[in-house]
């Protein structure tokens, strides 16, 4: 039984900017690390990180069932303008939170909306039953 999923997608690159991004794509990023910031964690805490990064998230407002699809029509047409802008290949990320067993299931929607992205994504299941 699947109690939650989490859904989004990182754009990054050398050159990528994720506000130039938003700009021109009305998408709206979260975890914006700009080229030339200042790193605050990992590999380049304390020093100028050497890339642009973006990840747009699918709100917990929409409903869990809603996600996937809600994510592929947020980027449709618009994978390219943000791959012109310097993002290297992006995946989408989803994140499966179950009790006691993880079934997956992807609609036919839901496969044809990816398919049509032409882009990787990620399944990761998390165990929550001892309330983690």
């Amino acid at each position: 039984m699947i109690d939650d999923i989490s859904v989004s997608i990182n754009f990054s690159g050398d050159k990528f900017s994720p506000t130039k991004g938003e700009n021109i794509t009305g998408l709206i990023f979260s975890d914006k690390i700009e080229f030339g910031d200042i790193g605050v964690r990992g590999k380049y805490k304390g020093k100028p990180v050497p890339y642009g990064s973006g990840t747009l998230k699918v709100s917990k407002d929409i409903n869990m069932h809603n996600r996937i699809l809600w994510l592929t029509e947020a980027l449709s047409g618009k994978i390219d303008v943000l791959r012109k802008l310097g993002s290297d290949e992006p995946h989408i990320y989803i994140g499966y939170f179950y009790k006691d067993q993880c079934n997956l299931t992807l609609t036919k929607s839901e496969i044809t909306a990816i398919a049509a992205l032409k882009l990787e994504f990620c399944f990761s299941c998390y165990d929550i039953s001892d309330g983690e």
